[in-house]
């Protein structure tokens, strides 16, 4: 599990950094060439300012979506590298699951199960609680995951 989800970290991380390392220059370029345009509007009149203003809106309007997804791209590397340590951790947990459950912190629990129980199901009138666990096979490339009854955990409550 552990290396399934390593490789898709550092393929994700591969692809962002390709992105964080072209958009500076593309923002770059369209700022140029907005600048340039913005000198030129002052020198033209009639039909010809009218197509360099809506030249200007559109290189506007495209210099704020590459600007955006470099944001974005800087927020999502950043997920991926608190993601990297999580998965080191939870693996490690889990390895060593039935000597560290009793000495880990509360808080460190808690960490623990939040990370591998997605939801817990609970039909009061049965007194049954359904465990459902966090789907790590990532196989496919959408993180599609199988219907929870293929990999939920349940045991039985007193009601």
């Amino acid at each position: 599990m552990r290396w399934k989800l390593q490789e898709r970290i550092e393929s994700q991380r591969e692809a962002l950094l390709v992105e964080r390392r072209d958009l500076p220059g593309l923002v770059a370029k369209l700022s140029t060439e907005g600048r340039n345009l913005v000198e030129t509007l002052t020198r033209t009149k009639g039909t010809a300012h009218r197509i360099l203003e809506e030249r200007i809106e559109d290189l506007g309007a495209q210099l704020t979506v590459h600007e955006n997804r470099l944001r974005h791209v800087e927020r999502a590397l950043a997920v991926l590298d608190h993601t990297e340590v999580e998965v080191g951790w939870v693996a490690e947990m889990l390895v060593k699951f039935d000597r560290i459950w009793d000495v880990l912190s509360i808080e460190n629990r808690a960490r623990l199960l939040r990370a591998i129980v997605e939801r817990v199901e609970v039909d009061e009138p049965s007194g049954r609680v359904t465990a459902v666990l966090v789907d790590f096979d990532i196989e496919e490339e959408g993180g599609g995951t199988p219907p929870a009854e293929e990999h939920t955990a349940a045991m039985e409550t007193t009601a």
